[in-house]
């Protein structure tokens, strides 16, 4: 005497959803009859149940029993009926339980996938169990409700298991790209290749052509529409020149005047008397000329000198100054130990234009001209000073009066440089 096993599980369709059906009658025939089955609760003992429906499915839908080969011999086959109102009813027909009828037992589970759910089960779609029962769900659904990625992650094996990771770093692990390169798909695999050779191989472009978005994609045109339709130009004869911080066009001839002419390179309007007036970050080895221009009024009540120091050496003594003066009072001149541009009496203004540079044995050099009074009293001023030991190059200078406040509000100072590199 021998007993053999069969297990299975009711699914069917309710409401569109494939489920598993708990508590549902499971009837077993001889196969081709309405012949109630005799089968067996246990795979020991003597109750068995001979009337149909003969068990019920648990709670998760799945149901078990066995059948002997004292009932039956090993040729016989069984039909098997799942059924619960308002659930689909499924038949299986000759089905194989005995091993030896010339076929393997199998379960119901083999037989609903293989031959009932086409019907019922989209493509993509998994049997997932939801606690109580299994219903099919999108594979993408249930991926996400697993592993609840971020956005722009994918799965990953990591050689024992999925993992969430960031698609960029997926990709940099999978493809190990140099810098500026691109996976570019070759028709059959990505692969990584340098951007350059992408866009040359896509766009295929002429000698002497950009790529240009045109407000919907990039196209290949000839530079020199390109930056025609950019720059716009609004006559013949004009360039494209960058002035610093970017391109610009200019009539060619300005260009040309531009190159030739000293550029302003600071000023200061004085708005409060003030002791010195400051101009840092000169290079005078690549600007080689500076042209110094200061209209001026001393509003103390002291009449001193007006000094021009270099790279912040304010001591008087490092420097020496000749001098010529002229006015109705007659002319006198001489030479004195300081950088003085002019003497400036007091309540009175006056107008300088000073040129400064470092001659070629790297002397600090500066020849001042200078105009102060007015009517019968006009004085002209020629001030031509140096410092007594070499500097290695202009890096600032200081003009600065020796009484307190000697620089009034409203004077002005323009500092102009005569190279352009």
């Amino acid at each position: 005497m021998a007993r053999f096993r069969f297990a299975g599980i009711y699914l069917a369709r309710k409401d569109d959803k494939l489920v598993a059906v708990p508590y549902a009658d499971i009837s077993i025939y001889l196969a081709g009859t309405d012949t109630p089955a005799i089968v067996y609760t246990s795979e020991t003992g003597s109750y068995y149940v001979s009337s149909a429906p003969q068990l019920n499915t648990n709670e998760n839908g799945e149901f078990e029993f066995y059948v002997d080969d004292t009932d039956y011999d090993y040729t016989q086959k069984f039909k098997i009926v799942c059924s619960k109102p308002g659930y689909e009813t499924k038949t299986w027909d000759y089905v194989s339980i005995f091993p030896y009828a010339g076929f393997d037992a199998h379960s119901i589970r083999d037989v609903e996938v293989a031959d009932n759910l086409s019907d019922v089960i989209s493509v993509h779609d998994l049997l997932k169990y939801q606690g109580t029962q299994f219903v099919s769900e999108n594979i993408d659904e249930t991926l996400k409700s697993y592993y609840n990625p971020l956005p722009h992650h994918l799965l990953k094996y990591n050689g024992t298991q999925f993992v969430v990771e960031m698609v960029d770093g997926v990709l940099k692990t999978y493809y190990k790209p140099s810098p500026n390169h691109l996976l570019k798909y070759q028709g059959t695999r990505f692969v990584t290749e340098a951007i350059d050779t992408i866009l040359k191989t896509y766009y295929n472009p002429s000698p002497h052509h950009l790529l240009k978005y045109d407000g919907t994609r990039f196209i290949r045109e000839v530079i020199g529409v390109v930056l025609k339709s950019y720059y716009n130009p609004s006559q013949t004869d004009e360039i494209i020149i960058y002035n610093g911080t970017n391109f610009v066009n200019r009539f060619i001839g300005d260009v040309d005047a531009v190159k030739n002419t000293m550029e302003k390179i600071a000023e200061v309007n004085v708005s409060s008397d003030c002791d010195y007036v400051d101009f840092t970050n000169l290079d005078g080895n690549d600007d080689w000329f500076y042209w110094l221009l200061i209209v001026i009024k001393n509003p103390s009540t002291t009449s001193t000198h007006l000094n021009l120091y270099v790279n912040g050496d304010t001591t008087e003594s490092n420097y020496h100054y000749a001098y010529l003066s002229s006015g109705s009072g007659g002319v006198s001149g001489g030479v004195e130990n300081r950088p003085s541009i002019l003497y400036l009496d007091s309540g009175v203004g006056a107008l300088l234009s000073i040129v400064i540079s470092k001659d070629v044995d790297g002397y600090f050099r500066y020849m001042s001209r200078g105009v102060r009074k007015t009517g019968s009293d006009v004085v002209v001023d020629i001030r031509h000073g140096c410092r007594d030991s070499t500097i290695s190059n202009i890096t600032s200078l200081r003009i600065q009066g020796l009484a307190s406040g000697m620089i009034g509000v409203g004077s002005k100072f323009i500092l102009f440089k005569a190279r352009r590199a």
